[in-house]
């Protein structure tokens, strides 16, 4: 087997072991996947859902890549407010306004994702995803995630008042 063989060969290998193909959706990495699903999309609100969806449909400009939230607060009681933040970051910005709020709400949730995924640093895979390739690519891919999230939200809430009618 030739050498460029052997490359084009672990390539695919690589490809097929860090990316999800089904048809008629776009390509995520599994584990950044896998952190949405298990890890941050139990964590978010309806609220902050479709405030998200909203967001990576218009490219919503408040939501950054590469930084946790802007300004970066100078210390706990910096009262500057936030003007963007990263994926998680921008979810709490409906909830709070201080970039040291959002700080530490950030801290919070990837304690939390860490929780349910059973992994130190687990939210690392989501947000490598998120800033580490091109906006375009990761808001296709991220929102095709939420808007599956806000629709299996949606169902489950039919089916409680439903179950509830029934009693």
């Amino acid at each position: 087997m030739s050498k460029a063989s052997k490359l084009a060969e672990a390539r695919q290998k690589h490809h097929e072991a860090t990316h999800r193909e089904d048809v008629g959706e776009p390509v995520m990495n599994l584990d950044a996947s896998d952190v949405w699903r298990k890890g941050l999309a139990p964590l978010l609100t309806l609220e902050q859902l479709e405030r998200l969806r909203v967001a990576l449909v218009t490219n919503d400009p408040r939501l950054e890549q590469g930084v946790t939230v802007l300004p970066r607060p100078a210390s706990e009681d910096d009262p500057g407010e936030a003007t963007a933040g990263c994926l998680i970051g921008f979810c709490a910005m409906g909830e709070y306004r201080r970039s040291a709020d959002i700080e530490g709400y950030f801290a919070y949730t990837c304690a939390e994702i860490d929780t349910r995924m059973s992994e130190q640093a687990a939210a690392r895979h989501l947000l490598n995803f998120w800033d580490d390739n091109p906006r375009d690519v990761v808001r296709a891919d991220l929102l095709t995630e939420v808007q599956r999230t806000l629709a299996e939200r949606r169902a489950d809430l039919v089916n409680f008042w439903e179950a509830k009618e029934q009693e």
